[in-house]
This record gives structure tokens, C-alpha cells and sequence, in this order.
């Protein structure tokens, strides 16, 4: 879905029917689902989806995408629909803190892309193969795929 050209903001094409299925609308950020323009922090919000995916190897809202759309904007909290608090034994806190504040959902109340990449920046510095504590706690190692 493009939403941005020559970077003038957009508003995005959202299904009529409130009780259509949220599906793949759940990147969408909350501001851009009411009917809002598409900017800057709409994007820093599907990133931080992108991050929690690549993270925990869930799929964002999987429970969720069934839902009708007016129900997923009626109960719209990223932080209690994706569920943070359960991996709090598996990301550090500096790690949950940055998908926090990535997933607020007022667009007022996220971090701007520049503190992300800084966090990111600070993340990687001190990120060690060996020891990759700064994101994860305890994650067992994955098996290497036989050949």
C-alpha cells in the first residue's frame, strides 16, 4: 500500500464496511485507521511492528486479524493486543521500552525515527554475536538447519 509520493503525506483508502475483517490493516498505525494522513510517525509505529516480528517470530495481532475492522479501532491497544508483558523474559527492558514508545497510540506519544535509530545505534554498539543481551534474555540458540 503506498501511501507517501514525492513525500507529501496521504490519506489511505480504507475498506467502507466497518465489519470487513481488519486483516493486513493491523500495520496501520490508529491515527491512519480513523481517516487521518499518513506521516512520519505512522511510520516509526510499523517499523516497531517489524522489529516485534523479527524479535519474538510472531506475527503481529495474529488473534486480531479476524476481527471487524471497527472492532479492532474500538479496542485499539498495541501494547495489551500484542501482548509486551509476555516477553519480558525474552527482550530487555531497553528493548520493550523502544517497542513501547514505538507503539503509543497517539501519534504524540511515540518516538520519532531519529530516537529509534539512536536506540538502535546504542543496541548494535554494544550487541555481541556471542552474547546478544541487549535485545534478548535467554533465548535458546536456534538449530542450524541439517543439509
Amino acid at each position: 500500500m503506498k501511501l507517501t509520493g514525492a513525500c507529501l503525506p496521504r490519506k489511505a483508502t480504507l475498506p467502507l464496511d466497518t465489519e470487513v475483517l481488519v486483516g493486513n490493516f493491523v500495520y496501520l498505525s490508529y491515527e491512519v485507521l480513523k481517516g487521518e494522513i499518513y506521516v512520519t510517525s505512522a511510520d516509526v509505529y510499523g517499523f516497531a511492528l517489524l522489529i516485534f516480528e523479527l524479535l519474538t517470530e510472531t506475527k503481529a495481532f495474529e488473534k486480531q486479524r479476524s476481527q471487524p475492522f471497527y472492532e479492532f479501532l474500538r479496542s485499539f491497544d498495541p501494547e495489551k493486543m500484542l501482548g509486551l508483558h509476555e516477553f519480558d523474559q525474552l527482550l530487555t527492558p531497553q528493548t520493550l521500552n523502544l517497542l513501547r514508545y514505538c507503539l503509543a497510540k497517539s501519534e504524540n506519544d511515540r518516538s520519532t525515527m531519529a530516537t529509534v535509530v539512536d536506540e538502535l545505534g546504542e543496541i548494535k554498539g554494544t550487541f555481541k554475536l556471542n552474547k546478544p543481551r541487549l535485545i534478548y534474555k535467554n533465548r535458546p540458540p536456534k538449530e542450524k538447519p541439517q543439509m
